[in-house]
């Protein structure tokens, strides 16, 4: 490996680091915009905040090296755009049930309980 690629890889591991480091504080987010649609408020722009935060995940899990994180927000991502094609009124339980989920699978893709 030559000088440049090297310095390379070290510089993407900085990063990879740092990404990481933000991972908790993004999955907080989902799930505090998660808790407010259930609660009662499924505005569209509540569910769009939530649709592009997930498919910020999406993009930045694999250019980063977390490509577990990248199919989870992925699915998330797709199961909220449906959800925000329906009526408005609150989840049912089985949809709220199967968002939990990727939000619990993301928790533990990251290393943290859930």
């Amino acid at each position: 490996m030559n000088p440049k690629e090297k310095a390379l890889q070290q510089r993407m591991q900085v990063l990879r680091g740092q990404y990481a480091e933000t991972l908790p504080q993004k999955i907080e987010e989902l799930e505090t915009l998660w808790r407010q649609i259930v609660s009662g408020n499924q505005s569209h722009r509540l569910y769009e905040t939530l649709i592009h935060k997930a498919h910020n995940l999406t993009g930045s899990g694999s250019i980063y090296g977390f490509p577990e994180i990248s199919r989870l927000a992925a699915e998330l991502e797709l199961l909220l755009a449906e959800l925000q094609r329906l009526p408005p009124a609150p989840p049912s339980p089985g949809e709220q049930a199967k968002v939990e989920e990727l939000l619990h699978s993301l928790r533990l893709a990251i290393g943290e309980p859930a």
